[in-house]
């Protein structure tokens, strides 16, 4: 008889667990689709898994259009051979600042900045932000993709 009394508290501990994490995806979702932040998930085939309204509204892509782009296809020409380099970096380490050119839906370029997690299971989560332009005209904020361990010095864009 001891067993049948010990299930139905089980059932609800894990109808509380399933709630619990329930609620947990709801409010990170809701970080998510909030962020001011260009937030992706990409794979390391090319393709974004997922992406935040936020590249509607900075880059003009619509969601739809992210999920059918390999992500690669929008950094600027000469930037692609670095990028390429910086997803080798990936598989073992997170990606720390990066700097790059990504192409607007208007066909022109902006600055993004960048910070990913390195590889796991071929999945990467990445958050940039569009350098301001105050902050272009600063050496360290070339619109070409590099990594840096500080932020603009010239500028009061700094970042931690």
């Amino acid at each position: 008889m001891p067993q049948l009394l010990e299930a139905p508290v089980g059932l609800r501990r894990l109808r509380e667990l399933c709630d619990t994490l329930e609620g947990r995806e709801d409010v990170l979702q809701s970080f998510f689709d909030l962020s001011p932040d260009l937030l992706a998930v990409v794979d390391i085939d090319g393709s974004f898994l997922q992406v935040n309204p936020s590249w509607q509204k900075l880059l003009g892509w619509t969601e739809e259009e992210m999920e059918e782009t390999p992500w690669l296809h929008l950094i600027h020409p000469d930037d692609q051979a670095a990028m390429r380099e910086a997803i080798d970096h990936m598989v073992a380490h997170d990606l720390n600042r990066l700097v790059c050119r990504i192409r607007h839906a208007d066909g022109n370029y902006r600055v993004v900045e960048f910070s990913a997690t390195k590889w796991r299971g071929g999945v990467s989560n990445l958050i940039g932000r569009l350098v301001p332009k105050a902050c272009l005209s600063c050496p360290e904020a070339s619109p070409r993709l590099t990594w840096r361990a500080n932020g603009c010095n010239n500028c009061k864009q700094n970042r931690a």
